[in-house]
Parts: structure tokens; sequence; C-alpha cells
């Protein structure tokens, strides 16, 4: 799963984060529309871990320069508009994207992806929801198509559609992402994350000193 949710922060922990920004000389970027955002999941681990806030540059319709290959995009989850993911794009408009063995290939070449993890290396699950990949098979045989059986690590080539982006979480073994739902159009994307502003771990309670001020890429 990966959500994120709109919140405003415990007096407290804005006012540490804040302390800390402006004796590290950081300046603290506005928030989309002035909000805070809080990452909840661990999707995006290791790059933003649960119970972080963190300010967003809101995105500027069809302004679809800044949605490259890499880049981190806080968006609407297409089932449910209602909800806010963070991900990670990894596929524009017209790319051939494929999963083997946990190694993304985009137009038949293996992708740089030093921001992957992976938690778990002794299971690839199928799930039924990852059907939807079927009617963007790239050049199927008709039998290809009638056999195709996409898992977590294993799937496509996928055309991704004109005006569409393919997003994925970092935490590859336990993201709520375009493997499962489809894609993104760019209206789905609200903005760029940019910086932790402030961290607590929500198990423990303990605030991460040494995340407040990280910027994200």
């Amino acid at each position: 799963m990966n959500r994120i949710t709109i919140a405003v922060a415990g007096f407290g922990a804005v006012c540490a984060g804040i302390l800390v920004l402006v004796v590290l000389g950081f300046a603290v970027d506005a928030g989309v529309d002035g909000r805070s955002l809080r990452n909840v999941s661990e999707a995006m681990t290791p790059t933003l871990f649960a119970g972080e806030y963190f300010t967003v540059h809101a995105v500027t319709q069809g302004a679809t320069s800044t949605l490259r290959r890499g880049a981190l995009v806080t968006h609407r989850f297409p089932p449910d508009p209602s909800k806010h993911f963070v991900k990670r794009i990894i596929a524009l408009p017209g790319d051939t994207i494929a999963m083997v063995e946990r190694r993304v290939w985009i137009n038949g070449t293996v992708a740089s992806e030093p921001y992957a993890w992976y938690a778990d290396t002794s299971a690839d699950p199928v799930w039924d929801e990852f059907h939807w990949q079927d009617q963007y098979l790239a050049r199927p045989s008709g039998e290809e198509a009638a056999t195709y059986r996409p898992s977590r690590n294993n799937w496509g080539p996928l055309v991704v559609p004109a005006g569409d982006y393919f997003v994925l979480g970092d935490n590859r073994d336990n993201s709520l992402d375009s493997r499962f739902w489809g894609f993104i159009t760019a209206g789905d994307v609200e903005g760029l994350p940019k910086r932790v502003y402030f961290s607590r771990d929500p198990k423990t309670g303990h605030i991460r000193w040494n995340r407040l001020g990280h910027v994200l890429q």
C-alpha cells in the first residue's frame, strides 16, 4: 500500500522541524496549496519513510516537461481520486516497459535505478489485479496474450499510451502502484516532493533528527 495524507502537523512537531531547518540554513518550500503532506506508508522506503512530513512544489497543469523518468510525484489515486499517493515516474508516454527478475527495462535497455529497494527476495506473487496489463502488451501473439501471467517481479513488455505515465514505489516489494491499477495521466499529478521538514517514527515515536531538511530525489 502507499498513501499520503494531507494533514496539519502538531504544533510541537512543526516548531521542532522549523527550528532545525533554520539552524541548518535550509529554506522551507511551500506545500501544495499551503498544506503539509505526510507520508503514512512504507512504499517509498528508503527514499521517504512513514511518518515524514515533506514540502511539495505544485505542478502547473500542462507543464509536462517536469514529468521526467525518475521524478518523484504526488498524485491522485486513479481508482479513488480522494486519495493522494507519492510515487516515482518510471516510464513516459510511448515507452515500452517491462520487469524481468526485478530489473526494469525501458525501450529494450535495463534502467539504472539506484533508488529501488527490495525487502522480500524469496517470493514473486501473482495477483489478479495485474491483468489490466493484458490490453497494453507490446505486439503479443495470440498465444502470448492467452498465456500472459504477470507477477510482482516479472511482467510486460507494456506500451505506455500517449499522455500516460507508469509509476512505481521505491520499495518494490511493498507498494501499491501502476503494476496493480494502471497508468496515471499528467492531470493526476499534483506536485513534486522536495524536502523532508519533519520525521517521526510512527512505531517508536522517536524523531529522526538526521532526516530533517533531507532533500528528496
